[in-house]
């Protein structure tokens, strides 16, 4: 979170040296770099789930499982240079390239190629967050995200133009990795190892990883697949104004899904201590889910426009932006509090029926986005998400935990944590979002803007709290039932 607050911090600067297309490139850089996740095929999330209950089991074959991992990743490594080659050097065939400055093709190309080279790395994740060491893996990102950020103005005001990102994202790349291995050297019992895998390794660790690759290729078409259609078939400008307009949110939504990351070992481990306490498990979690997004929600519904005004100036706020927020936030929503149920289907290792939804989710969200974006613009991209996810992903993950619950929960009581806040809430959502003018009016100084952020929370948080948990003595409990659930 803390990175994310620097890009706040750099963002004005970004644009005092950038146009809006070459802004709208960096962009959609991020947006590739984030696509070359995905080819690790699924492999880190897999070793997860596999070290998670090798944990509890205290399997020998947990280290075996690594090493072939590895192995399988090194393989991976080298069939992707030429997919990003492609990619780099062949940019000006589905993109207008910026104009601004000076664009070097090989500079992208070694950017893209060191995301592809971190993903042999992604093991090292594995092993940290499901041994609950998520402090050295948030310390590595938070370091390396910083090196970008400010690597990326120091470079700019050296005059490197757009090409100051890539070195950035180079150096920052090359420093995580550092960081990894020289931890990964700590890790007594778990060895970086190099080497092509034999077929049977291959197939052992793909056939395990394949769903999980489907659905991580899901995420991406869901989560920036509609910036890539905007770019391509409207203009980088309008990802420009897009990306912007909803950056708030986006941290928002970090935000929450790093509060779920935080509990994702124990979920996965609730997963498997039988139905009973499965569902318990759930039901807190997605309640205290829920309510923490009710609550960032009614906060940017307020100030998104005005800290928007203040942070970058009143140019780039879109002509539809509180129509944008609005829809956009239910989203944001939808996603995160309805991702709580795939994720206890992954612990259960119901990979294959949550996988299908997400990637029946992904390919209409692709769909609806080739339609509505060349005909909505920005409202089209969102438009497509919120109705996919709502035919789609919701209700599939509802019914498929349902069924992994031996059909011992209605359906209502998988949808209740997650609807009701909302429900309860709404009255209140609504008001936020018609208040946000009257701030905008009020808060025209950074002063003001905090003042009125502080009062209005001092209302915000208890009338929340009240409505869903009746008091905070009952919000501390759940955390505690949550954080100690598993010491009974």
């Amino acid at each position: 979170m803390a990175s994310l607050l620097v890009s706040i911090l750099v963002t004005p600067e970004y644009l005092d040296f950038l146009q809006e297309d070459e802004y709208g490139f960096v962009i959609l850089f991020t947006q590739l770099v984030a696509y070359t996740s995905v080819l690790d095929f699924g492999i880190g999330s897999w070793l997860l789930q596999k070290i998670s209950v090798g944990l509890i089991s205290a399997s020998d074959q947990t280290d075996a499982i690594i090493k072939k991992s590895y192995r399988v990743l090194f393989l991976v490594l080298i069939v992707s240079l030429p997919i990003i080659a492609i990619i780099a050097f062949k940019t000006d065939l589905f993109f207008s390239l910026p104009t601004g400055h000076a664009f070097s093709k090989t500079l992208f190309f070694f950017a893209l190629l060191a995301s592809v080279v971190s993903i042999f790395f992604k093991p090292f994740t594995s092993i940290q967050v499901a041994k609950e060491h998520l402090r050295t893996n948030a310390t590595i990102n938070f370091f390396s995200l910083l090196i970008f950020n400010v690597g990326s103005l120091v470079l700019l005001h050296l005059g490197w133009g757009i090409n100051s990102f890539f070195l950035a994202h180079i150096t920052s790349v090359i420093i995580n990795l550092s960081a990894s291995s020289y931890f990964l050297k700590k890790q007594k019992s778990f060895a970086l190892h190099i080497g092509i895998p034999t077929l049977s390794e291959t197939q052992t660790v793909l056939s395990g990883s394949f769903f999980i690759f489907l659905n991580a290729i899901s995420a991406q078409i869901i989560y920036n697949g509609d910036r890539i259609i905007l770019a391509g078939f409207v203009s980088l400008s309008s990802l420009s104004l897009f990306s912007l307009n909803i950056r708030v949110l986006e941290i928002g939504q970090t935000a929450l899904i790093k509060m779920t990351d935080t509990y994702m070992p124990k979920m996965i481990k609730a997963a498997n201590l039988g139905v009973d306490f499965c569902y318990t498990y759930f039901f807190h979690i997605s309640r205290l889910t829920a309510v923490a997004a009710i609550l960032i929600l009614a906060n940017i519904f307020l100030f998104n426009q005005t800290f928007i005004t203040l942070w970058i100036g009143p140019e780039w706020i879109m002509p539809s932006s509180e129509a944008l927020t609005a829809s956009y936030g239910l989203a944001v929503f939808l996603h995160v509090v309805f991702r709580i149920p795939s994720i206890f289907l992954f612990g259960l290792g119901k990979n294959e029926g949550y996988t299908k939804t997400s990637f029946a989710d992904g390919i209409l969200n692709l769909t609806l986005s080739f339609l509505l974006i060349p005909k909505m613009g920005v409202m089209g991209a969102v438009t497509a998400t919120v109705i996919s996810t709502l035919v789609t992903s919701v209700p599939a993950n509802i019914y498929l935990l349902k069924n992994a619950l031996h059909k011992s929960r209605s359906f209502w009581r998988i949808i209740e944590p997650g609807l009701m806040p909302l429900a309860k809430s709404a009255p209140l959502l609504g008001a936020s979002l018609w208040a946000s003018s009257a701030i905008s009016a009020f808060a025209d100084s950074w002063l003001r803007f905090v003042f009125a952020t502080i009062l209005l929370n001092l209302i915000i948080i208890p009338v929340t709290v009240m409505i869903n948990f009746g008091g905070l003595k009952n919000l501390q409990k759940e955390i505690n039932q949550l954080n100690h659930g598993f010491h009974r």
